[in-house]
Formats: structure tokens, sequence, C-alpha cells
């Protein structure tokens, strides 16, 4: 249930509001640094499937125990923002907000608790928050929100092309965008079904092998990529005006 793509869908929906903000404040090579950090900061916490990912393709109900602890911890967000203001300032606050974002999400949305002030818990001190630790779901639906990642990667990369045909930016890469948004369709079929049939610690094996090793990874390249148009929120100008 990481739904890596719903938060890269929260970071650029978040990028015109902050542009908007700080237009008048911020120039415009360093909003457009913040920015990219934001939808950046959104993703980078999930990252920590990388040095899990043996453990997921084994035993995930084990990986997912250690899911959601250092890197979604307000700690690590402020070392990776303090790191990074040696670089530039408003990248730091940009990736160091995106990160913040991405733990008070997975607080709200997902049935599992966030280890948000790690490492306390291993000194005895309660350092979990989990809003929904009286709530049980039913294996199938926990395997159906596994199944929607493919959905929430679709949904972002679908908006992405959006923003890009709006900005006229990453042209040359819509083509092969468009082929990777319809690859989620097709496992979003694929998986929707296997949800209901599969037991879940299978159905989050194969899960989690396919994410891990190649749907995760291509999100970020994907992000990486179309970063001429995450940095247009920042000029707030469509194609159209320019042609103007």
């Amino acid at each position: 249930m990481a739904q890596a793509g719903l938060h890269g869908i929260v970071g650029v929906a978040s990028a015109g509001p902050v542009n908007k903000v700080l237009k008048k404040k911020v120039s415009l090579e360093n909003r457009k640094l913040l920015i990219w950090g934001l939808v950046l900061g959104n993703l980078i916490p999930d990252a920590d499937f990388f040095l899990l990912g043996p453990a997921y393709l084994f035993d995930a109900e084990l990986a997912m125990g250690f899911h959601r602890t250092f890197s979604h911890s307000i700690l690590f967000i402020v070392l990776v923002a303090l790191i990074m203001a040696f670089k530039n300032r408003y990248l730091a606050v940009g990736l160091g907000v995106g990160m913040l974002m991405h733990a008070l999400f997975d607080m709200l949305i997902w049935f599992s608790s966030v280890d948000f002030l790690w490492p306390l818990g291993m000194f005895g001190v309660s350092s979990t928050v989990y809003i929904w630790a009286n709530v049980s779901i039913p294996e199938y639906l926990s395997a159906l929100m596994g199944a929607f990642d493919y959905l929430a990667f679709g949904l972002y990369y679908l908006y992405l092309g959006k923003k890009a045909r709006e900005f006229g930016t990453n042209e040359e890469f819509l083509p092969l965008l468009a082929k990777w948004t319809r690859l989620q369709w097709l496992f979003l079929v694929i998986f929707v079904p296997l949800a209901f049939v599969l037991p879940l610690w299978l159905f989050n094996i194969a899960h989690y092998a396919f994410f891990i090793l190649f749907f995760f990874p291509l999100s970020l390249y994907i992000t990486v990529k179309m970063r001429p148009t995450i940095e247009a929120f920042a000029e707030g100008i469509h194609s159209r005006d320019v042609s103007v």
C-alpha cells in the first residue's frame, strides 16, 4: 500500500498554489528549485523499499513492519533538508516540506503506523503515530489497496502529461509516457482480480516484486525526466500564452 503515484500527484498538485504564494517573494530560479524539491520530496520517503526489497520478496508482512520508519521520521526529514541546504536552501525547503507532506499523508490515509519520532522507540519512548490502530480491514481490501498502486501511478503520469501539453514541455517524452501509462492500466486489470483470489501473503510478494524492482524506480525516472514540466509551474505560463 505504498501509493507512490498518489504522493506524486499531491506534490505536483501543490506546485501551483505554492508558486502563487511565493511568486512575488522568491526569484523564478529559486521557485523552480523549491517546486522540484517539493515533488521529489513527496516521493523520497518510499525509497526505503530499496533497502527492504529482499525482505518484501520473501516476507512482505515482516518488511511492512520496517516500512514507514526511519525514512518517514522527522529526524530524517530534517537531516536531508540540512544537508541539501548546503547546495540551495530553497531546494532544501522544498524537499523538507515534500517529505513532511508524505509522512503526514501516510498517517491520515493508510491503515498502518508511521514511526514519525524514530529512533526514540528504540529507547522505550512511544515514537509511532497510528490513528487507525483500532480499525481492522479484511485481507482482500488490503490487497486491493496494493493493486491500486497501479491506478495511482497511471493517474500521476496522466496528470504530468496533461500539464506538459499545457506548458509545452517534454513534448518528445510524451509518447513514451503514454506507453508507460497504458502499462499501469494493464497491471491494474491484472492485480485487481488477484486481490480477491490470492492469499494476502502471496499477493504481496507478487505485487511488491513488480513494485520494487520496476514500477517505483520507473516513477522516479519519469519524475526526473518530467522535471522541465514540474519546474514550469514556477513560470505560470501555458504554451498557448507563448504563441500569442
